[in-house]
């Protein structure tokens, strides 16, 4: 009977998600993970829109709490690409190596990159995948449940998908995290003043 509910519940979670196929390319949208933390859990917020690597806010309780800088969609659509979520990778392997930031948008495509962006109701997942450099690049971000802090998890995988080995240098991360007790207010009203402060 258990094993049942199990499949059962893996079958309704494939159901409710979808993906959608270059992603960077298609109309915008924004949405949120859902802000629950499970019964024992501190609820996290998480802003994604479908640019780069998807988070462009997250935090927790309100607006005041963001870790990262909550954005009007507007905004989120032009910026998560540069204050979002990155991935710089150098890749050695042939003569010279290749510099490659997986996740962003090329207008014209030479190395034929496929992007995926794939949501379902609890968590999102992205695809990158570069023929050319023979890599694939897949980062999942979801809440963390039943713990006495709220968080955000992430999850960068690197895999080869190439016939030859591949060797990398990562920088992986985010370009700025608000200190603690920085309220949205000074932040938008007196912005210069309160980085003067976070310096």
């Amino acid at each position: 009977m258990e094993k049942r509910k199990v499949l059962q519940n893996k079958q309704m979670q494939s159901q409710a998600a979808f993906t959608l196929r270059d992603y960077n390319a298609k109309a915008p949208f924004a949405g949120f993970l859902p802000g629950i933390g499970g019964k024992f859990g501190i609820p996290t917020w998480a802003f994604y829109v479908n640019r780069g690597q998807g988070i462009c806010s997250f935090g927790t309780q309100d607006k005041d709490h963001a870790l990262m800088e909550y954005l009007p969609a507007t905004q989120a659509y032009q910026l998560a690409n540069h204050q979002g979520f990155r991935t710089f990778l150098k890749i050695h392997g042939g003569r010279n190596p290749m510099l490659y930031e997986p996740f962003q948008y090329a207008r014209k495509n030479p190395l034929q990159i496929e992007q995926e962006m794939t949501v379902s109701a609890d968590r999102i997942l992205l695809r990158d995948h570069n023929p050319q450099a023979g890599l694939e690049t897949t980062v999942e971000f979801f809440s963390l449940l039943n713990e006495n802090v709220g968080g955000l998890m992430r999850i960068l995988t690197l895999q080869n998908a190439g016939p030859r080995p591949l060797e990398l240098e990562v920088a992986d991360g985010l370009p700025v995290l608000l200190p603690f007790g920085l309220e949205e207010d000074g932040l938008k009203n007196r912005r210069y003043l309160m980085e003067a402060f976070m310096g």
